[in-house]
């Protein structure tokens, strides 16, 4: 019998496409993530070093869902380095598809500098409307060098593929792996560690504090 002359009820129902297994997945994924984000929403608890030898201000930015550091250096006198997923974070393409994709099928990640001068004021931290909130703690000199001088070289190493947001902020394509479980917060994390900093605790998304001396600055008039 012909398919188009078999009953409709005897028909075999069309497979799924790849596209629609694959977002299936992904849902799934979402499902188990959100759960696991419930599970870990303590945060980070950063504890600066003590007894410096020679001090130095680093800034850690919250974005909300990823954070960056900021280290003295550079030409303009503050270099802001981050990581994360090269299509959700320099494309950006923000979706949720995009976004599921960045934590399970990552195709490559991304490495951010943004070089800007010295700011005096709390208002200066959000001029643009980003930042969520910004933490401030001194760490010493050479270890905060040590960590720029790596940063600055792996994002020299992927200038051949530079993108610039409007911002001055420049995307390269970095070779790290990045997922659910390393992303841009864990590699926030790792970068104070190599800086004497103890962090301890677990988050997805960004949700740092720091203990005294550190400082937690706020959006003026919140």
């Amino acid at each position: 019998m012909d398919e188009a002359e078999r009953p409709t009820s005897q028909r075999e129902a069309p497979r799924p496409s790849w596209a629609r297994r694959r977002r299936r997945g992904l849902i799934l994924a979402a499902i188990i993530a959100v759960s696991l984000a419930l599970v870990s929403c303590a945060g980070y608890r950063v504890v600066p070093p003590d007894a410096l030898v020679s001090p130095v201000r680093i800034y850690v930015i919250d974005y909300g869902k990823h954070a960056s550091l900021v280290l003295p250096g550079g030409p303009m006198g503050l270099v802001e380095f981050s990581w994360g997923d090269w299509n959700y974070f320099a494309l950006g393409n923000k979706g949720l598809g995009a976004g599921l994709e960045a934590l399970f099928a990552s195709q490559g990640s991304t490495m951010l500098r943004r070089d800007f001068p010295p700011i005096h004021d709390a208002a200066g931290w959000f001029a643009d409307g980003r930042a969520e909130r910004v933490l401030t703690l001194e760490v010493d000199a050479d270890p905060a060098m040590r960590l720029y001088e790596s940063l600055a070289e792996r994002h020299r190493a992927g200038l051949e593929t530079a993108l610039t947001h409007p911002d001055g902020s420049v995307f390269v394509k970095d070779p790290a792996p990045y997922g659910m479980f390393n992303n841009s917060n864990h590699e926030l994390a790792r970068w104070l560690r190599q800086m004497g900093c103890r962090v301890s605790g677990y988050t997805i998304w960004a949700k740092f504090s720091v203990d005294p001396p550190g400082k937690v600055i706020d959006p003026p008039g919140r």
